[in-house]
């Protein structure tokens, strides 16, 4: 049971394990959802709540002591948003640098193209990197949230949430102001699909201020696992169909709200019966360089399948489902070294790093 007191005095522990098993099943959704045919059913349902649930669950671990000054908070996270997408974005480039294939494409683009997309528009393309859009849009999201908190974050719960629609609307009307943008026609740096990545963060900064998963009977809550997940099938890959946060394609707001409230609540309460495996928490723990390695992994495992079948296939494309799940358990098998390695890496850091603090 997870209702006792005893259960929520201790819910940072059970927190971080069913959070990481819940972003361990985001990262497995993520890498399917990016060789999966689009437009299929399954690409729509994975599309309708995946990257919503990364911004939920980094809104689940916010450290409001953090919220006392600007200037710290935004160091703070410039470090850990904005520094990551730059040496990913450096990585890709020295990548796509030495494999011809990818050298090629790239290259193709030209330089001024690049320039454009990795600083004003934070979306590389042709680098095979394109997911780390989701780092700088976190990073506003996280910027609009400190303005939440310090405006309406003492304030009634009814209060807060009715302020929260206001990125709601922000993330459904913005793109009405892109004609009017001189040059780029786009709201720049991600900032118009920072309003809904704000709202998903608020929502899990909700979920962790009321402990509404760790109050939870698990056993009576059982049941919402498969009707969350048909209200999630119903409003979103049903009615509402093809859905991508990072365009701003929504189709109808409300669908679109239901079927990703839906489908983060689906993924967390599954989360909660199944946090014990073990390989879940280890990828959701390691979820930074498994995230931004993710696609070169895919291609990779593209061409080992193009030796063994004689078909070439083209990612998000032609991929039959079967396929495409097989073809996801050969990139997590590839993914495995890259994060043992980071782990490896991250403690002879710590290790330094405790013995300058005792010199």
């Amino acid at each position: 049971m997870l209702t006792t007191n005893q259960n929520v005095m201790t819910n940072s522990k059970l927190r971080n394990t069913y959070i990481d098993t819940a972003r361990g099943i985001g990262i497995l959704l993520l890498i399917l959802g990016h060789i999966v045919t689009a437009n299929s059913y399954l690409f729509n349902w994975i599309y309708s709540f995946h990257m919503p649930l990364f911004f939920f669950l980094s809104g689940m671990v916010v450290n409001e002591k953090n919220f006392c000054n600007f200037p710290t908070y935004i160091k703070k996270k410039n470090k850990a948003r904005l520094l990551p997408y730059f040496v990913i974005t450096f990585l890709g480039i020295i990548i796509c640098m030495i494999i011809p294939q990818y050298r090629k494409d790239a290259i193709a683009l030209g330089l001024t193209a690049h320039i454009v997309n990795i600083f004003l528009y934070l979306r590389p393309a042709w680098l095979y990197i394109g997911q780390v859009w989701f780092l700088p849009a976190l990073f506003w999201s996280e910027i609009y949230f400190y303005g939440f908190y310090k405006l309406v974050g003492k304030k009634h719960i009814f209060i807060q949430l009715a302020t929260s629609l206001i990125f709601v609307v922000g993330a459904r009307y913005i793109w009405y102001l892109d004609p009017y943008i001189p040059i780029t026609r786009r709201v720049p740096f991600l900032l118009d699909v920072a309003f809904m990545g704000t709202f998903c963060y608020i929502l899990g900064f909700f979920a962790k201020k009321l402990c509404i998963f760790e109050r939870i009977n698990k056993w009576w809550s059982l049941p919402l696992i498969p009707i969350l997940l048909v209200i999630n099938i119903y409003f979103g890959t049903y009615l509402n169909g093809y859905v991508n946060m990072c365009d701003l394609v929504f189709v109808d707001a409300f669908r679109y709200i239901t079927a990703m409230i839906a489908g983060v609540g689906f993924i967390l309460l599954l989360s909660l019966f199944i946090q014990k495996i073990r390989f879940l928490q280890w990828l959701g723990r390691y979820s930074l360089p498994l995230f931004a390695s993710h696609t070169f992994i895919i291609y990779l495992v593209r061409e080992i399948v193009y030796h063994i079948t004689g078909t070439y296939y083209t990612m998000m494309a032609d991929v039959p489902n079967k396929l495409a799940v097989l073809m996801t358990i050969g990139v997590l098998i590839f993914l495995i070294p890259i994060g043992l390695l980071y782990s490896f890496l991250q403690s002879q850091l710590k290790k330094l790093s405790l013995l300058k603090k005792q010199a």
